[in-house]
């Protein structure tokens, strides 16, 4: 009986150390996340959607990245940014889309995929929305000036 109550007693202390280190981690956490100010949240959002916008990228996934919910995600990000998370996001991709068509080294499907598009039929037809023409009409001596569009 009493090697029972012995064995229980070290389970009982390492579940006990176990517990403890675990909400030393978690509480760690919460005031690293209580240090960040909201416009820190949405910088490193932001820096996540620079880094991985080829990627198929949710709101789920990058307002985990930064530990808030997505409807807050989406709220606070309209409020510092002044435009919305998929709208910056499009903007992201079509920017890095002209430089790549501007090179001339790629074909539109290529393109498409570098920049986060499955379709190149939906990558093009977006493309023409925003700069008004399909990337296989673009020519640098013509259009240099969309390389600097905002």
């Amino acid at each position: 009986m009493m090697m029972c109550i012995i064995l229980w007693y070290k389970k009982y202390i390492l579940f006990k150390n176990d517990f403890i280190e675990f909400l030393t981690v978690v509480f760690s956490k919460i005031r690293d996340i209580n240090k960040m100010k909201n416009a820190d949240l949405i910088e490193a959002a932001k820096a996540y959607i620079d880094k991985n916008y080829q990627e198929q990228l949710t709101i789920e996934a990058i307002s985990n990245k930064i530990y808030l919910t997505p409807t807050y995600f989406c709220y606070l990000f309209k409020q510092k940014t002044g435009i919305g998370y998929h709208e910056y996001l499009f903007k992201k991709r079509m920017k890095e889309a002209i430089k790549l068509v501007a090179s001339g080294n790629y074909k539109v499907y290529e393109i498409a995929d570098r920049v986060g598009y499955v379709n190149p039929r939906y990558f093009s037809e977006v493309f023409k929305k925003y700069y008004g023409i399909l990337p296989t009409e673009f020519d640098i001596k013509i259009h240099k000036d969309l390389l600097d569009k905002e």
